[in-house]
């Protein structure tokens, strides 16, 4: 039985131990021999005062509580107890033992906290198992919860490792990706030129996937935030616009800009930059060769609207919701091109910090149009 396994430790450390808080000395003393007598250490407090110290110091297995006791009674040590920022003292199971057997008494000493309420008259064996039953819940749950602590310790540490390996892996994709662009152009007109844009596209590839790995550890964080300026956007429009506009025209499709905003928004830049960035990868990446992109933004009813505009396969409307979910593949995409399924989810994320949103709709004659908006 489990139960016996924790009570015949050898070690006398290792045995469970309870705290008698009773002011009658005879009734403790009492309890405390025969406790100790089926393998328990027990220890004696006569007041609630004395009591709450010694709970403290000895950090028991569980308490047998009286109510009415000096000093402090056993409502307030059962409230202190519960009320513990050690969460491990404060969940110490807890029987009260009293001569008060009214069930309106009964309900409160539930309602306050205790795990068990029994009567003074009650059995010792009844008051036995239900210590042995109590101390074998106690000591498993922490058990798990110090084994699930360890896991969350071990894969934090993996989180880590991840996140400098990506950093790292970007750093250095960044400098193949500019001496790869900087050899093709000297290639030009040679042979040679095919295998450097190559490398360049791929290795544009592998950055910008190391890109929302680092992202998305980021906005898994707790303490994940964006602090914002107010500015306008067409910057972060025109810097984004540049950076694709050479990976859209390799493959024979043409981006437009269209309208401006002249009012200031309160956004953070990176993240408008990494949201219109994921959105405008996915256009290049789902739409066929010779179709359009465009890029809109305008200001309607207090708000300003960013959208990027595709010719890809579109969206479903029962995906419409699911495409924004981390690591989730259109089932009209997740066969023709590969991808992670971080890009939308992380835009998702981000315009919510930014206190906006996002959504997809269909474009006339096919295609989506994936739109962002904030509060002006």
């Amino acid at each position: 039985m489990e139960s016996q396994t924790i009570l015949q430790a050898t070690d006398a450390a290792d045995l469970p131990t309870i705290i008698i808080i009773e002011d009658e000395e005879d009734i403790a003393n009492l309890l405390a021999y025969r406790l100790k007598r089926e393998g328990f250490q027990a220890h004696v407090a006569l007041d609630g005062g004395e009591g709450r110290r010694m709970i403290e110091e000895v950090r028991p297995d569980c308490i047998l509580l009286d109510l009415l006791l000096p000093v402090l009674d056993g409502w307030s040590v059962c409230r202190t107890i519960r009320s513990h920022e050690d969460v491990q003292l404060a969940a110490t199971p807890i029987v009260m033992l009293t001569a008060l057997g009214d069930q309106e008494t009964r309900v409160e000493g539930l309602e306050t906290g205790a795990d068990v309420f029994l009567s003074k008259s009650a059995p010792f064996r009844e008051v036995l198992v239900n210590c042995r039953r109590l101390v074998v819940n106690h000591r498993s749950s922490f058990a798990l919860h110090g084994e699930i602590s360890r896991l969350r310790t071990r894969q934090q540490h993996s989180n880590d490792l991840q996140s400098i390996f990506c950093h790292e892996l970007r750093n250095q994709l960044t400098v193949i990706t500019g001496l790869s662009s900087l050899l093709a152009r000297k290639l030009e007109g040679m042979k040679e030129q095919g295998t450097a844009e190559a490398i360049w596209r791929s290795s544009l590839s592998l950055s910008s996937l190391a890109e929302e790995i680092l992202l998305y550890r980021r906005i898994e964080a707790d303490n994940f935030s964006l602090p914002g300026g107010e500015h306008g956007a067409d910057s972060e429009i025109a810097e984004v616009f540049d950076l694709y506009q050479p990976a859209a025209a390799a493959k024979g499709i043409g981006i437009e800009r269209l309208g401006s905003l002249s009012a200031k928004v309160m956004l953070n830049r990176s993240g408008l930059k990494i949201i219109l960035s994921s959105l405008l990868e996915n256009a290049i990446k789902y739409s066929p060769s010779g179709a359009s992109i465009s890029i809109i933004s305008h200001a309607a009813g207090g708000q300003v609207y960013f959208e990027v505009c595709d010719r890809g396969p579109g969206v479903p409307d029962d995906e419409k919701d699911k495409v924004f979910q981390c690591h989730y593949r259109g089932r009209l995409t997740r066969e023709s091109s590969q991808g992670t399924g971080i890009g939308l989810f992380a835009a998702k994320k981000l315009a919510r910090l930014m206190g906006g949103d996002i959504a997809v709709a269909d474009r006339p004659h096919g295609g989506s149009i994936f739109q962002v908006w904030f509060k002006e």
